[in-house]
């Protein structure tokens, strides 16, 4: 595998070429140059600080060996990624044939015929054999040829952006899937605890209903509950399981129920973290991968926009020739002198009904499509960060006040069932105890698991960068290539 540019280079490859590129036929907008000047909102600025470590390197915000194990895994083996990597192979292998028009083309074509004529009764036959070397060039009079390279550097530097954005895309992925696979068992824990109390408090309800000193309406609530948490089990086994196939499919593997990936003694509440930036909305055009294949596409079409133009200019070419001939093979360069020719041709388009000009007005309106599509692209960035970072806070805010519900509704629980056993509640004020007991604790864990969703993903709309991509990248550089040789 070729290494691709790094990705705090393809911000700068793109200033250069849009400062040197772009100086001929261009239908940019200046609209391209205010982008990156807008200021996040009041709400978004309150919360910056002055250290943006966690965006920089934001994996080490979950510093798990098994979840750098499984990223590893992830970028090795994720099929969607390898597809991505070939992707832009090819756009390399066009890059390097567009490159090639700055040499001149040199073939030989070698011919021996043998020829039978009849004439009357007579027959004949005559041999000839004859080489011949052409060198033929192309001069770039209107830089033409040299747009055509510009249009293929951007379209593999966009394709590099797409295949670092997919790589980041499956860390990202990964880390969700991981924790979601956690926040599944963790739940399933919970259900299954609940289970065992009830059927506890249902012995000891039963008992008490066979002394006399219960109701059968207490026995036949306690059952319904137990059914309905074991019913609840098994739903949950379920999330379970395809959680964990989704995160094999993710790491490249077959779909099936691995036991092993759940990380049973993980707490999810040591990963809720309190995450801080000192970002601009400057630093996101130039940190986010995606973003940066879009401005690339959008040159791309801008260079496409100078060929079209280019194209209605006439164009120079010369070819030179060597070449003799003679009746056998072992005639030819012999020796005798070989004839040679020297040739410039001068192509002009005179009339073509108007195609020409309708491909370059078209190539405009495609420019102009690219950079509609660019703006939207990062409006909805910086919308992403303003969504993320309001819901970081409002989920931190939450997550505070059902911590301490969850302590006093299981203090409750457990108050309501003493004084039922001694006769002083009923059992509507023990289940109303546990349902909300039961609610706390369930929403405390969802609110866990959706704090780390929420971080993970504001971290991706800054376009942070982790470390361990980089250290991966070395291992797994040579992998798809051997895999398929």
């Amino acid at each position: 595998m070729k290494k691709l540019l790094p990705s705090k280079r393809l911000s700068s490859v793109a200033l250069v070429i849009m400062l040197t590129g772009c100086v001929s036929q261009t239908a940019l907008s200046p609209e391209l140059e205010t982008i990156a000047n807008v200021s996040w909102s009041e709400a978004v600025a309150t919360h910056l600080e002055k250290d943006d470590a966690q965006v920089k390197d934001w994996l080490k915000n979950y510093s798990d060996d098994s979840l750098k194990l499984l990223v590893k895994e992830a970028l090795i083996n994720n099929h969607a990624l390898r597809a991505q990597y070939f992707a832009t192979q090819q756009t390399r292998t066009r890059l390097a044939i567009s490159e090639s028009t700055d040499w001149p083309s040199l073939s030989l074509n070698a011919s021996n015929s043998r020829r039978k004529t009849v004439s009357g009764e007579a027959e004949s036959y005559s041999t000839s054999a004859s080489v011949n070397l052409q060198l033929s060039y192309e001069l770039d009079i209107w830089g033409k040829l040299n747009s055509e390279q510009q249009q293929a550097l951007l379209s593999y530097s966009s394709a590099q952006a797409n295949y670092l954005q997919t790589q980041l895309n499956t860390i990202a992925n990964v880390t969700k899937q991981w924790y979601g696979v956690i926040e599944a068992h963790t739940l399933l824990a919970l259900y299954q605890d609940r289970a065992r109390n009830l059927n506890q408090n249902l012995a000891m309800i039963e008992s008490s209903y066979q002394l006399g000193l219960g109701r059968a309406l207490d026995v036949y609530l306690t059952k319904n509950d137990v059914n309905r948490e074991l019913a609840r089990i098994a739903e949950q086994e379920q999330v379970l399981g395809d959680r964990i196939r989704a995160l094999s499919l993710t790491l490249g593997r077959y779909p099936t129920v691995d036991e092993s990936l759940v990380k049973t003694e993980l707490d999810l509440n040591s990963m809720v973290k309190t995450l801080s930036f000192d970002a601009l909305p400057s630093d996101v055009l130039k940190n986010r991968p995606d973003l940066q294949a879009a401005w690339f596409d959008l040159l791309a079409s801008d260079a496409g926009l100078a060929v079209a133009h280019k194209n209605r200019f006439p164009s120079l070419s010369i070819s030179s020739s060597l070449s003799d001939s003679g009746e056998e093979l072992t005639d030819l360069l012999s020796g005798n002198p070989l004839a040679w020719s020297l040739i410039g041709n001068i192509t002009a388009p005179i009339f073509n009904a108007g195609r020409l000009a309708s491909q370059e007005e078209q190539a405009k309106y495609q420019v102009q499509q690219k950079e509609a599509l660019y703006l939207q692209k990062v409006h909805a960035a910086f919308s992403e960060v303003e969504s993320t970072t309001s819901k970081q806070y409002v989920l931190n805010e939450r997550y505070q006040r059902f911590l301490e519900a969850e302590q006093n509704a299981l203090a409750a629980e457990k108050l309501s069932f003493e004084q039922y056993l001694k006769g002083l509640v009923t059992y509507t004020t023990v289940l109303e105890s546990q349902r909300r007991a039961f609610d706390a604790q369930t929403t405390v864990i969802q609110l866990q698991h959706a704090m780390i969703n929420n971080q993970i993903s504001l971290l991706q709309t800054l376009g942070g960068s982790p470390i361990a991509l980089e250290q991966v990248a070395e291992e797994m550089s040579n992998e798809p290539s051997k895999r398929d040789e």
